[in-house]
This record gives C-alpha cells, structure tokens and sequence, in this order.
C-alpha cells in the first residue's frame, strides 16, 4: 500500500493506493496520527486506488474515524471503488463512514458543517 499527501487549502488528501488489509492498515492511521500531531483539522481518504480491503482495512478507518470525530476534526471518505464499497455494504458499515462521492464533494460537506456550525454560535 502507499499513501501520497496532497493539500488543497486546508484540506489534506491521503490517496491510498493498493491493499488496505492486515499487513498495512496500521500504515493509513499511523499517517493520520502524524498529520494529527501537525494540527491538521480536515481529512480526506481518496481510496480511488485500493484493489483490496479486509476486516483490518475496514478498523482502520472505523478508528481513524472515532479518533478524527472525538478530537473534534474532520474526516471524509471519497471515491470508492466498487470493491470497498461492497465490502462496506456487507458488514453493514457503509452508513457508519462520512462517505463523499468526491473531493470537491467532500470539502463542500465539510464547509456546510462548518457554516451551520457557526452560525449556532
């Protein structure tokens, strides 16, 4: 698996490309927790480019997920592949992940929460 960062503003993009699977998960949320130590606060994972995901694959970014949630950060999946997407739908997690069809999807989401959220305060 290899992971490449790209930034858009203050968007941060993790492309994971390959196996996300028990070999490597660890790989993603250890990325996430360093982007995290440098106070990155919005997250994007493009899996356009995963051919396998497993049970290890699928914790991973439920836990990146719960960390993101409770540290207040934001988090959304983009571009899944068939593949993942059926693996997500069968364990019946899909509806459990901030899921975006798209980057540009993905940074709209997060900048709707952000006006609505300011506009409670």
């Amino acid at each position: 698996m290899e992971i490449a960062i790209r930034r858009f503003q203050e968007f941060h993009v993790l492309d994971v490309t390959g196996e996300l699977d028990l070999y490597n998960a660890f790989r993603l949320k250890d990325a996430v927790e360093k982007m995290i130590a440098r106070n990155v606060q919005f997250f994007i994972v493009n899996v356009r480019g995963v051919r396998f995901i497993d049970s290890s694959g699928v914790a991973a970014l439920l836990s990146i997920r719960a960390l993101l949630s409770a540290m207040g950060r934001e988090l959304r999946i983009v571009n899944l592949p068939r593949n993942v997407q059926r693996v997500l739908e069968l364990t019946r997690l899909l509806a459990f992940l901030p899921i975006s069809a798209s980057e540009i999807d993905a940074i709209e989401s997060i900048e709707k929460k952000l006006g609505a959220a300011a506009g409670r305060n």
